[in-house]
């Protein structure tokens, strides 16, 4: 953290900048909560959004952003994402994810579902973001995703009577780990939390949409995962299956470096990462499942594709840390996150 003068913004220091100075000095003291809030950490909305619908949930996000209490937006196109210095600097890997994506399972079967660069985008902006700000505050990544349409929801997102600041808050009381609270993404679990999919999910079969659109996938997906991480690709498939099309993070070394080691991934294997059906997700999954990093879920997983919801989540606390020990469907089973679909029993038994 950095270093202040001040008694009373070392209290704000010393909870990692979270129970908010309401909290952590009181609301009657006006002088020590001036004081604090002087050094209240500030939270940027991060987005990238190339081609429709994406570029119009961008420009909806960008409008609402201030209503959710961020202090700023960082939301690229194509256009920014081509010039930004980390993209130049590594010019021909770029293009070799794009021609993968091109080839790529995800394509060839759902064309709809292509994601440019294999959403190799996401650490690009993150990192860029963590330059632009000082240690301590945050970033929000938020999907400018396909799935909710933004510009028809505006009303709900300022019609929430939450704030990211709400949401933070919440997240670091109920912190239980080291370091600053992050949300590293969402497990998929049911039955109260006591179970949780595996990362058996990335043996997806093709079918699972369309049956006459080609084999399944098995031999093919972890084969993708052997050559991202050939001594753990077990391992790593029965550990959580995350998802993250949101991600809560304090610009800490830790975070830079795990984003740094998310594009690498993507740098120095570009046809493995983009070979896996969820790509980003896969690589970032891997990576929270190697350095154990804290994994949440909420009640109701299937509402959270929307950052509203996500807000709302956070902020009322209807989300639960996930013990590692939790008890998973197994993937030596043969099961994956799409029930009617077994996977062949030969890879990763216990």
């Amino acid at each position: 953290m950095l270093a202040r003068s001040s008694h009373h913004v070392h209290a704000c220091i010393g909870y990692h900048y979270f129970f908010w100075c309401s909290i952590i000095l009181g609301s009657k003291n006006s002088t020590n909560l001036t004081a604090c809030n002087e050094h209240l950490p500030q939270i940027t909305l991060v987005s990238v959004g190339i081609h429709e619908p994406f570029e119009s949930n961008l420009k909806a996000m960008q409008e609402f952003a201030p209503a959710l209490g961020f202090h700023k937006v960082l939301s690229w196109g194509e256009d920014e994402f081509l010039v930004d210095s980390i993209t130049v600097r590594h010019r021909l890997a770029f293009i070799t994810l794009e021609r993968n994506e091109n080839e790529s399972i995800i394509c060839r079967t759902w064309a709809k579902h292509c994601r440019p660069y294999c959403a190799a985008f996401k650490p690009v902006a993150l990192l860029r973001a963590f330059q632009q700000m000082s240690e301590g505050d945050y970033v929000m990544w938020a999907d400018a995703s396909r799935y909710v349409n933004y510009s028809m929801l505006l009303w709900q997102m300022t019609a929430t009577n939450v704030t990211i600041v709400d949401a933070v808050t919440q997240l670091g009381k109920r912190y239980a780990f080291q370091g600053s609270p992050s949300m590293y993404g969402v497990a998929h679990c049911y039955h109260n939390n006591k179970v949780c999919a595996s990362n058996g999910a990335y043996l997806q079969p093709a079918g699972n949409v369309n049956r006459s659109s080609g084999p399944w996938l098995d031999q093919f997906e972890l084969s993708a995962l052997q050559e991202l991480r050939p001594h753990n690709a077990c391992a790593i498939l029965n550990d959580l299956w995350l998802e993250n099309p949101h991600l809560l993070l304090a610009n800490m070394a830790l975070n830079h470096a795990i984003l740094l080691q998310w594009l690498s991934l993507a740098l120095n294997h570009p046809r493995a990462f983009c070979r896996s059906h969820s790509q980003d997700q896969a690589a970032w999954s891997m990576i929270v499942s190697e350095h154990k990093l804290p994994v949440l879920a909420f009640a109701n997983p299937y509402k959270m594709k929307s950052l509203a919801n996500v807000l709302v989540g956070l902020s009322t606390g209807a989300f639960n840390w996930i013990d590692r020990s939790v008890q998973r469907t197994p993937f030596a089973r043969g099961t994956s996150h799409h029930d009617a679909f077994g996977l062949s029993e030969t890879y990763c038994a216990a």
